[in-house]
């Protein structure tokens, strides 16, 4: 296991004694400030965890585009790729108002394939699947697909960025809006061996960006590590980090939970990478700054911002190796 050595460049949380004005709400990019502006390295993280779907892996093609193909080609089901994509969200919102989080306390739904089926059935308006076997083929076709590498592939920084961390013995976690499917594609993918534990709020019974949600995954990694004294619980959540592709539910939601936030932006579209920020006065340069204020992690070339000492904004997933000095 490769040991942090701590050194003078190791970054710790501090307060400024500078005169800079409190605003209600610094998580937005309208009233973001870019207060670090240095090359120093994290300490060892306590555990990184990582959103999931539009994170690690993304669908091969669109969902809808998907879900044509296999309906029209494999059954003959006459149904446009556009009447899909307009609809299945639709349907996707009604059910979860009926049998919320995927029908877990439902008394009519038993599992989650049940309710993925109930969209189904109801998209293509199908006979039910338990009354018919082609309908039932349908729903299984398409569940199954979207269980496995066949529905999605992997980033291109994904294997680079875990395999690195797992090699400096960091704990991974995957912390996911999700449903147990999840269990099934990163296994598919081959993310399991990288991965330490993973938590969805099927199971959690809450959703980010709930505290209560980030709260039990912090729960169950202190319980793992065994009692932790209540005064040192916040020095606990200074030094946990959530990666994620969604700026409420991952990354506000983190750091909200008193945890560090990294918002993944690789199409660098989140305003944060594109746009100067404003940024502290210094005696020289930074050997770290880059064009409009951006800062360079590592050997990548792609742009990233350390905002603060609890939010970073990265367009590469490999540049948070660089955070804790791995590059």
């Amino acid at each position: 296991m490769k040991t942090l050595v701590k050194t003078s460049l190791q970054f710790a949380r501090s307060v400024t004694n500078m005169s800079v004005p409190l605003i209600s709400d610094p998580l937005t990019f309208n009233n973001a400030r870019k207060i670090r502006d240095t090359n120093t390295v994290f300490s060892k993280p306590n555990f990184v965890s990582f959103d999931a779907f539009g994170t690690l892996y993304v669908p091969k093609k669109p969902v809808h585009i998907q879900y044509h193909e296999i309906a029209s080609e494999q059954f003959g089901i006459d149904k446009s790729a556009e009447s899909i994509k307009q609809s299945f969200p639709v349907i996707h919102n009604q059910l979860l108002q009926e049998f919320p989080n995927y029908g877990k306390d439902s008394k009519e739904i038993t599992s989650t394939d049940q309710w993925w089926s109930e969209l189904i059935v109801r998209l293509f308006d199908l006979k039910h699947y338990s009354q018919d076997q082609d309908s039932l083929d349908v729903c299984n076709s398409l569940i199954n697909r979207f269980k496995s590498s066949k529905g999605y592939h992997l980033y291109e920084d994904v294997i680079p960025t875990l395999s690195k961390l797992k090699e400096n013995d960091i704990t991974v976690l995957v912390s996911s809006n999700s449903d147990p499917r999840v269990y099934d594609i990163l296994e598919s993918l081959g993310l399991d061996q990288y991965i330490d534990n993973v938590y969805i709020s099927y199971h959690l019974s809450h959703e980010k960006p709930s505290k209560k949600f980030f709260d039990l995954v912090a729960n169950s990694q202190i319980s793992n590590i065994g009692s932790l004294p209540a005064d040192k619980r916040s020095s606990f959540l200074e030094n946990c980090w959530h990666v994620g592709d969604s700026h409420d539910k991952d990354y506000v939601g983190s750091v909200r939970s008193g945890w560090n936030g990294v918002l993944i932006d690789r199409d660098v579209k989140s305003g944060y990478l594109n746009h100067p920020m404003p940024s502290p006065e210094a005696e020289s340069p930074s050997c770290m700054t880059g064009p409009a204020g951006d800062i360079r992690l590592g050997n990548s070339s792609r742009p990233a911002q350390i905002i603060a000492d609890n939010r970073v904004i990265v367009s590469d997933l490999t540049q948070i190796l660089s955070l804790f000095g791995l590059d």
